[in-house]
């Protein structure tokens, strides 16, 4: 150790100061973390494709200062086929002789069926900030606002509130789950025996005796109330993979993970038919074309509103599954909807397609309810979509699949 002090004139060359000295009046009066008054605080939101942009923002870490004036976009490496990623955006101080600088940067991570975020790298030399934690699910092309998770104000990365204070907002969200626990034991205490059992006969029972049936499992009841507790960690929803029309091809998600009970299917999006209709999009499980699937229908429209029975008229088709307009001039917006696959895990019921769709047009405004199942036993692992007639979903389409249990 040794006294250091400065600044005085330097005569001659005989006083020298080092970035560091000079760095260390800032220190005294700042801490190290991201300035939250500053730009938007270095947030992280989608960019082209894969690629995500950083905001406008300020920091100081490891006796340096980091300024970052307008949108910086950083790309995400291509996504894993099978597997889920998660890559943390950083910020990279190096004072390394032969670097001497501070980055914005992605810490690709480690591909697999239970993702977690890159370890960060910590060193006398280089140092490694979060940002926000970037989902890649498997297959995907673009990111999406939901797959990122921001992370300044964690303890990882504090804020900068003002001289000498920082932000830790681990504290606040611990603080906000404590006092929702004190409030949800209240609420059971409150609750007599007839309220619990008023909400027990609410939860329908999840029964398989008949496949047409999909009811919700009990698995949130414990002696007569809902566990709040026991129904979160049981419970289980993840993005599987994403399909964007392009006018020449269809969705098909193979390799569909095995731990999931149900699968859950969003589209929204138009047919490359260029004559006024409505193309059924069907899909094929586990590529098996042969008379397998049945189904029911019932369809509104303003001309009509009828059940069609098809168990006697077995296709080859698929799980139907939606229905994609024409955009012209019968038909000037997309259709969309909602497909819930229950995949009877581990049972020999067959499986089903549970789906409601939406259309509008010029002169309708269409409804469709449906049901149709696969009557073969095995678990789903791939769902190949196609689209009656041959089209297919015009570009901007999009599909997006789920699981869950």
């Amino acid at each position: 150790m040794s006294l250091t002090y400065g600044f005085y004139d330097s005569v001659t060359g005989d006083r020298t100061y080092t970035a560091l000295q000079f760095s260390a009046l800032l220190d005294s009066i700042i801490n190290d973390g991201v300035f939250m008054s500053i730009g938007s605080a270095f947030a992280v939101s989608p960019g082209t494709g894969m690629q995500v942009s950083v905001g406008i923002g300020r920091a100081w870490f490891d006796h340096t200062w980091t300024y970052n004036d307008s949108l910086f976009n950083l790309t995400i490496d291509t996504a894993h086929a099978t597997l889920d990623r998660i890559d943390t955006v950083v910020i990279e101080t190096n004072s390394n002789s032969g670097v001497r600088a501070n980055s914005l940067k992605v810490i690709k991570g480690t591909a697999g069926s239970s993702p977690v975020p890159p370890t960060l790298t910590h060193t006398s030399e280089v140092n490694q900030y979060p940002l926000a934690d970037v989902f890649v699910g498997n297959g995907v092309t673009s990111i999406l606002v939901g797959d990122i998770m921001y992370r300044v104000g964690s303890s990882d990365c504090p804020f900068v509130t003002g001289i000498l204070e920082t932000l830790d907002i681990d504290v606040i969200v611990a603080q906000w789950q404590d006092d929702f626990e004190v409030w949800f034991q209240f609420l059971q205490d409150e609750l007599d025996e007839n309220q619990a059992a008023n909400l027990q006969a609410q939860i329908l029972e999840h029964d398989h005796s008949d496949p047409l049936q999909t009811l919700i499992p009990t698995a949130g009841l414990e002696d007569g109330l809902i566990t709040l507790v026991k129904m979160a960690s049981g419970q289980k929803f993840k993005k599987i993979g994403e399909f964007v029309g392009d006018g020449a091809n269809v969705p098909d998600w193979s390799s569909i993970p095995t731990d999931f009970t149900h699968l859950f299917l969003i589209y929204n999006g138009l047919s490359t038919r260029l004559t006024s209709a409505l193309d059924s999009i069907y899909y094929i499980v586990n590529n098996d074309t042969s008379a397998h699937y049945y189904t029911t229908l019932w369809l509104k429209t303003a001309t009509q509103d009828v059940w069609n029975w098809g168990v006697s008229n077995p296709h080859a088709y698929g799980l139907f599954g939606g229905i994609l307009p024409a955009q012209n001039a019968g038909f000037l917006t997309t259709g969309s909807g909602l497909v819930v696959f229950p995949n009877y895990k581990g049972t020999t019921f067959y499986k089903s397609a549970i789906h409601y769709a939406h259309w509008f047009s010029s002169y309708s405004t269409g409804l469709i309810l449906s049901h149709s199942y696969w009557n073969q036993v095995t678990a789903i692992n791939r769902l190949n979509g196609n689209v009656s007639g041959g089209y297919k979903p015009r570009a901007g389409s999009v599909f997006s699949l789920y699981g869950f249990d």
